[in-house]
């Protein structure tokens, strides 16, 4: 793990090597990804988990802690299931995921946050609009090009709604 700095010191952030994350993580649905991550940061926040294989140790352990659990549907087992698979079939991704964690883990909350973001900014830029928002647009009365992005779509709505408003 990496130290916090020392008072007084200059700051020399760690590297985040995120094509590693990107990497394993791309061998889950998008909509479990969040997810994923969260099982990988919970024993670095929680039990201070110091080594990428000492994360996956304590994940793979919760992992099967939560198939055993009485109340897990048997979707929710299934996801786990291909998690510990994933896990095992891919641990270098994994162990490489894993030190991506321990190293945000290890940044000021003010660098995280900036790291949040930029991810924040690079889904909007390359993601397409939602439903939601095209049927915003129509609803707003928008006759334009249909935007390509959720950031141009987002764009395109804030400058209709404050047009609605300075009327």
């Amino acid at each position: 793990m990496i130290a916090p700095p020392t008072p007084g010191a200059s700051y020399e952030p760690p590297t985040l090597d995120q094509q590693a994350r990107d990497a394993f993580l791309a061998r889950f649905p998008e909509r479990q990804r969040s997810i994923v991550a969260n099982w990988l940061l919970g024993p670095i926040r929680e039990l201070h988990a110091d080594s990428p294989a000492l994360v996956l140790t304590l994940t793979i352990g919760r992992l099967n802690k939560m198939i055993a659990e009485r109340w897990a549907t048997e979707e929710r087992r299934q996801e786990l299931r291909h998690a510990l698979t994933m896990i095992a079939q891919h641990r270098d991704e994994a162990l490489a995921c894993a030190d991506y964690y321990l190293s945000y883990n290890a940044l000021p909350e003010d660098e995280r946050q900036k790291v949040k973001q930029r991810q924040r900014d690079t889904y909007r830029a390359e993601s397409p609009p939602t439903d939601r928002q095209l049927d915003y647009l129509r609803i707003l009365g928008y006759a334009g090009p249909q935007p390509t992005t959720l950031q141009e779509a987002s764009a395109t709505i804030g400058r209709l709604v404050a047009r609605r408003g300075a009327r």
